[in-house]
């Protein structure tokens, strides 16, 4: 990062060098323009080319065009930051068409149907994307997890888990809308703590394998297995989500350390002994998954250190 003094010129224009090593990168010279272009955050974005392509505010969709996927079209909008959608029929929208649709906006932060009538319905975006905090994000989709490992436990209802697993989804769309729009506004990786571009399939693959997490979780509650016989394990599997996203939400430090494998297997060992193998073999899974998430807090650790060392 580059820190500069804004000069006064003649009384009336501020300006501001450019980096030299930059400017020689970019091949540029006196006379030569450069584009500046301010985001929504407030920062400016100054860069050499064409001018970019602007997300539109407002897009406008046909039921019919789009009937068989208009939950995947939703998402895909609402990942790229257009804020408001219209969505029109010739003639009244089907109700199981406006079913997915409020179903698909329960999964989508910060939406809701502004207006609505018989042949067409609005959606309007009210997130404030300037306050996301994507480690925030995964910290609490790792607490809803959590949350789920204790009523394993505990024998609670599945109803709970469930609605635990539509929090999870709803927070990994907000995830991947961060991401996307990381990608989109640079300024965006600033504010939502991001990094740099090169962090963001380390955070895209952190995200989806919290969600298979709890979607495997579901799955095991669903079984009824006797998890009880299980508690040790299942605590050590809370304790290490828990240490995992705490390391990703205070900074990516030094010193990182994945989980014992030797005393996860052992653990493993005592379940199948005891004739326990399907509660085992889930348990497993949810146990491979935790490791590729901190396998990706190591290379984004690394990847920090790179950055402090001037190297990336």
């Amino acid at each position: 990062m580059h820190r500069r003094k804004i000069q006064l010129i003649a009384g009336s224009t501020y300006s501001v060098s450019l980096p030299k090593r930059w400017v020689f990168s970019q091949k540029l010279e006196k006379g030569k323009e450069v584009l500046i272009d301010e985001q929504r955050d407030g920062s400016l974005r100054l860069f050499v080319g064409q001018e970019p392509q602007v997300t539109p505010e407002e897009i406008t969709l046909d039921i019919e065009t789009h009937r068989e996927s208009i939950d995947q079209v939703l998402f895909a909008i609402y990942y790229v930051g257009i804020r408001t959608i219209h969505i029109k029929h010739r003639e009244r929208i089907p109700a199981e068409i406006k079913q997915r649709i409020r179903e698909t906006l329960r999964h989508m932060s910060g939406t809701e149907i502004s207006y609505e009538d018989e042949r067409s319905l609005t959606i309007t975006s009210l997130l404030d994307l300037s306050k996301s905090d994507l480690p925030q994000v995964l910290f609490r989709i790792s607490l809803v997890i959590n949350l789920s490992f204790t009523a394993l436990l505990e024998g609670t209802d599945l109803s709970e888990i469930k609605t635990n697993e539509r929090e999870v989804d709803r927070l990994f769309h907000l995830a991947m809308k961060l991401i996307s729009l990381a990608l989109l506004e640079p300024s965006m990786l600033a504010s939502s703590k991001i990094g740099r571009n090169h962090d963001a399939p380390s955070y895209v693959l952190i995200a989806k394998k919290l969600e298979n997490v709890h979607d495997l979780i579901e799955d095991l509650a669903e079984t009824r297995l006797p998890f009880q016989k299980a508690k040790k394990t299942v605590l050590f599997l809370q304790e290490e989500f828990r240490r995992t996203i705490k390391h990703l939400l205070r900074g990516l430090g030094p010193g990182f350390v994945k989980a014992d494998q030797g005393l996860f297997g052992r653990q493993l060992v005592s379940l199948r002994k005891g004739k326990e193998h399907a509660l085992a073999e889930g348990l497993e899974e949810v146990f491979n998954l935790l490791v590729d998430i901190q396998e990706e807090i190591v290379n984004l650790s690394f990847y920090r250190e790179l950055r402090e060392k001037g190297i990336v």
